[in-house]
């Protein structure tokens, strides 16, 4: 099943969703024009919608992170260097 979790954006000339995908944790936004939805991924988005978003998300955030290696691509980074680096053939 994918599940993804939209959430109404306040933009006030334009009706836009940030799309959450909860499974991937991707971020997406659709913006419905003449009744036609546009996607867009989060890097391609006009910067309004990621700004809308992190005004809109901001009040939920916590004083101080806690962090989370395991999610960090630097993480991936020297997970990937470490195999290598620990490979006998090398």
């Amino acid at each position: 099943m994918i599940y993804q979790a939209p959430i109404n954006l306040s933009m006030s000339d334009k009706t836009v969703q940030a799309i959450i995908d909860l499974d991937t944790g991707l971020i997406g936004f659709s913006e419905l024009v003449h009744g036609e939805t546009i996607e867009f991924t989060y890097k391609e988005s006009p910067v309004a919608y990621r700004e809308a978003l992190l005004n809109q998300l901001s009040s939920l955030f916590a004083e101080k992170s806690l962090g989370n290696f395991k999610i960090s691509r630097k993480n991936q980074r020297v997970m990937e260097a470490q195999k290598i680096l620990s490979n006998p053939s090398l």
